[in-house]
Order: C-alpha cells, then structure tokens, then sequence
C-alpha cells in the first residue's frame, strides 16, 4: 500500500460511531477530582516571559516558550506533546518477547500505548545436563533455571480527535499489565517453604475489585508503560481450584481479560486532568502460556497466531465496515477500504457504551509467534499469510526483537502515517499440539 492510498483511506482512528446514550463518560467533577492545586493555579496565571516558568519549553516546530498546561503552540499552532506521552520510539527486548513503539512520519506525537510482561517458572536442573556442566565450570552451584510460563502483551491506540488520549493509552496498558500480573502470579505459591496453610498472597492495590470488573485500581501504579521490566517471580505449584498460568484447562484467562479491560478503562478516565480531556483508545491484550493464546479486544487493534497449524488473524475489528461486512452489507474486501473502515464502534475511555471485551481463546502448536500490533501495523500489512510471509524475509532463529523491528520498518516505508506499535511473542516448540 502507499503512502498516498492510506492518506485518503484513513481518518486514523479520528472518528468514533454514534455513542450511545447514557454510555459512561468523564464528569466535571471527576476532572475536578483528578487536578491538583498546582496544575489549577498554573492554569490561572497569565504567560511570563521565558524563564520566569520553571515548566517551560520550547516548541519543537518553531521555537517559540510554550507552558506545561499548553495543548498547541501560540505562534505556530503545533500540536505540542503532553507528560506521560509514549516516547518517539521505544524498543522493549525481554528475550523471548519484545515490543517497539514507533511515532512514525506523519503524527507529531506517539499516542500509542504499550506494555509487555514475561513471567518465569522455575525448572530444575539435570546434574548431567548443560546447565549444570556450565555452573561447575564458573565455580557455582547448579540452581533451577528458569523458562517463559506466560507473556502477558497490552496494546493501546489513543483517538486522535479526543484531548488526552495519548497519555490515557499509556496508563490503560500499564495498568492492565499490572493487573494480568497479579492475577497471574496469585494464582500459585512460593515453590519452597509454604504449605496448603499459608497466608494468601499480599493483595495488590485494586485487584480485587477489578477482577468483579469494577475497573478500580490504586492510582499509584505505574503510568510509563515504556518503563518495561521482565518479571522473573517464580510460578510456584497450584494452591487455587484455577488452574495456573501454564496449565492446560486455563479457564483463568478470560476473566483477567475482561478485569484489565475494566482497569485500563478506569485508567483512561482518570488520566483526564485538564479541562475539555475526553481521553479515549482501543484495547488488545494477549495472555500467552505454554500451550494457549487468549486475547480480548475493543476496537481494532489486532492479535495475529503464526503457528504449525497456520497464520490467522484472532481478532475482529470493531468498526462500522467491519460491521457492514460481517452483516452481510459489504463485500469483505471492502473491511478496511469501505465507508466506516476507521470509525471504532467500541472503544475505553471517555463515551465508551461497554468495556467488556470480546474475548477467544486457542490451543498452540509451536513453534510460532504471536503478534500484538495497533492499526498503524496492519494498514500496510493486513492479511496473516502476507504478515507470515513477511516475517519470513528474516533468516531463520530470529529473535522477537529483530521480527518487531523488521514488522515497524515495514510500515515506515510503506508510509508511517500512524503511531506503529508491534509486539512479538516466541512460542516454542514444546507446545501441547
């Protein structure tokens, strides 16, 4: 695809279909509610000259002093960023799962946000085997190594059109990610020293009640989803009727999914702290564990599964042509060309009419990869056997890394006209069939 065929194709998530009434939405006092003394007085106070503002900086098109509170620039009308933006790139390398963030070359600012997670199970350590061979030779006791038991992968695309929704998507997806953790990683034990009478788990701020999908959280979590760390907490044996992550019944995963979605809507509600925000994005997050992929999705960022079974696309996007097409309204090539291709009908966040998340789950058949990626992926490389074949322009073994890059160039040079934003999860090749 070109750059000019996406130009005239794509609003770029900048319309949202009619919302309903009575869907929620951010009121005046929950604004008020969220703004600190600070900000309210320095909204107050008149421009002084440079210097006088210890927030102040410079735009980057013209030049010219601009103050924290400013959305545009007053000599030239740049569109200026605003705290808690994604950066311009962010690369995320976990070793068996990565992400990049990418601005691209027409929007001003990244209003994508993205968080990613790798949780570790310990295995133990054949005395004979490789890793024990090479611990002796470094002097060291062979203790029990460790392997991926679930990667947990969030994706948000801030709406361009609505005020403050590129710091909301980076706060949905970081705290949807902390909540996937949690869930996942108080689902078993400590592996060693506690028995069936244990004390629970500490409980994390907000938890439970977002797994009621009540969508609240503590607001002291952490709102730079570029900040990403792996998470190496062993996944001790099962204490709970819920089978762990890396268990084969995993009937845990849908309702986490739907609990994010339900926090990363919170998140976005609340991250409206200046007057006019209506903060809005999509949603997609991926559970992924030794032998299933479950995904939930509002909106139309997408889940690809690149396995022995084949490439297929595992979500469906919500917007009005993809409506149109699957009422039988619109022939199927028109799902991402047609009236409607870009006009999201669910969405977190400011207006949204329901936060519960279409959710699907698939058993694996590694090797393979899972790819997490907003619209700005997609609109140059769509189809799963295109995306498949792409991939395999790589020399074989290449790392999740190299794939989330290579997949970013992809749609820079077919014309970066949105924020891009890939993850890439390995499945290995021990998965159940």
């Amino acid at each position: 695809m070109t750059a000019a065929e996406s130009a005239d194709r794509r609003p770029h998530h900048e319309e949202f279909a009619a919302r309903p009434a009575g869907g929620p939405t951010t009121t005046d006092q929950e604004a008020t509610d969220v703004q600190t003394t600070a900000q309210e007085a320095t909204a107050a106070q008149p421009a002084g000259p440079a210097g006088e503002d210890p927030h102040a900086t410079a735009c980057s098109a013209c030049g010219a002093t601009v103050r924290a509170q400013d959305r545009f620039c007053e000599r030239c009308g740049a569109a200026l960023p605003r705290a808690g933006m994604t950066g311009d790139r962010v690369e995320n390398d976990l070793g068996s799962a990565a992400g990049v963030s990418d601005r691209g070359l027409v929007h001003r600012t990244n209003e994508d946000g993205l968080a990613l997670r790798v949780l570790a199970r310990a295995r133990p350590v054949d005395p004979t085997g490789p890793d024990a061979r090479a611990a002796t030779a470094a002097g060291a006791a062979a203790g029990p190594a460790q392997t991926a038991a679930a990667a947990l992968a969030v994706v948000c695309d801030g709406v361009s059109t609505a005020p403050g929704s590129g710091p909301a998507a980076a706060a949905a997806a970081a705290a949807a990610a902390e909540l996937l953790v949690h869930v996942a990683t108080t689902l078993t034990a400590p592996s060693a020293g506690r028995g069936d009478d244990a004390e629970e788990p500490d409980t994390a701020p907000g938890a439970g009640r977002a797994a009621a999908d009540q969508g609240d959280e503590d607001a002291d979590g952490p709102a730079n989803v570029t900040s990403v760390t792996e998470d190496t907490r062993p996944l001790g044996p099962r204490r709970h009727p819920t089978a762990p992550p890396g268990g084969s019944g995993a009937p845990w995963q849908p309702s986490a999914l739907r609990a994010a979605a339900a926090v990363a809507h919170r998140s976005v509600l609340d991250a409206a702290t200046l007057d006019g925000d209506s903060p809005a994005c999509t949603f997609v997050a991926a559970i992924v564990t030794e032998d299933r992929v479950s995904v939930g999705w509002l909106g139309d960022s997408r889940v690809y599964l690149l396995d022995q079974a084949g490439a297929r696309q595992l979500t469906e996007d919500d917007t009005l042509s993809a409506a149109a097409v699957r009422a039988g309204l619109l022939p199927p090539e028109q799902a991402e060309t047609g009236p409607g291709a870009h006009t999201i009908t669910q969405w977190i966040g400011s207006g949204s009419s329901s936060t519960v998340p279409q959710v699907i789950s698939e058993e694996l058949s590694g090797p393979g990869r899972v790819i997490v990626c907003s619209d700005g992926l997609w609109n140059y490389v769509s189809a799963a056997g295109e995306l498949a074949a792409r991939i395999a322009e790589l020399p074989p073994g290449a790392s999740a890394l190299a794939v989330a890059r290579h997949l970013t160039t992809l749609a820079l040079t077919g014309g970066g006209a949105d924020n891009i934003s890939v993850i890439v999860i390995d499945l290995p090749a021990n998965v159940s069939s």
